[in-house]
């Protein structure tokens, strides 16, 4: 598990890449702005780590790798889901890649774990039911997956957040105040409320038939 001792900013994403093997098994342009984050020495490459926890298909480690981002990069084996919960609260944002534009209409189901540890989220996803709910919910920041100028300034943004305030800021916290109805919107995803939506659903398909 991270070990936070110190003022590093950590990302880290929970999960496979393995289903993306037809548009890229792995977060590329995330990668090539962190390298120029780097290299231009906007970032040091002690000051942020990026943990990637769970499978990868065949050879994507070794792709990773070869961007020699060295300490910033940790590449995680499986873990077990207690573990990857401790993942998630120990770092400052957390990172969700999807570039499966067939996928437009879902939320995967990782995202409300996401959104549940309260932590800012940086989603490259297209557009779609992902990227409207983490706007909607104020929970970070949405790039395309191939934007590597828009996932640049994310990173930037975010590190900057951390580093002027040890802390990375919410959408409500910039605006000075909780936002309750942000609150209500994450909260209406969780397991009970669905649940009498679901039960709602069906008691209204019964009273139709029954009519």
């Amino acid at each position: 598990i991270i070990e936070r001792n110190d003022a590093r900013f950590v990302m880290s994403h929970i999960g496979s890449f393995s289903r993306y093997l037809y548009r890229g098994d792995y977060p590329v342009s995330l990668l090539e702005a962190i390298r120029s984050l780097i290299d231009e020495a906007v970032i040091g490459r002690t000051d942020i780590e990026i943990y990637f926890v769970g499978n990868k298909s065949h050879g994507a480690a070794a792709k990773m790798e070869s961007y020699n981002l060295g300490p910033t990069l940790h590449i995680v084996p499986p873990v077990t889901h207690i573990d990857a919960l401790r993942y998630m609260i120990s770092s400052d944002a957390l990172l969700v890649y999807d570039p499966d534009t067939n996928g437009r209409l879902c939320v995967r189901g990782k995202v409300y774990e996401y959104l549940a540890s309260g932590r800012r989220i940086l989603a490259l996803v297209p557009q779609g039911e992902m990227a409207d709910l983490i706007r909607r919910t104020g929970a970070g920041i949405v790039c395309a997956p191939d934007d590597v100028a828009c996932i640049r300034r994310a990173l930037l943004r975010l590190f900057t957040e951390h580093t002027s305030t040890g802390m990375v800021i919410s959408g409500e916290e910039r605006s000075g105040r909780f936002a309750e109805d942000n609150i209500l919107d994450i909260r209406s995803f969780e397991r009970r409320a669905l649940t009498g939506k679901l039960a709602d659903c069906m008691n209204g398909v019964f009273l139709s038939r029954k009519a």
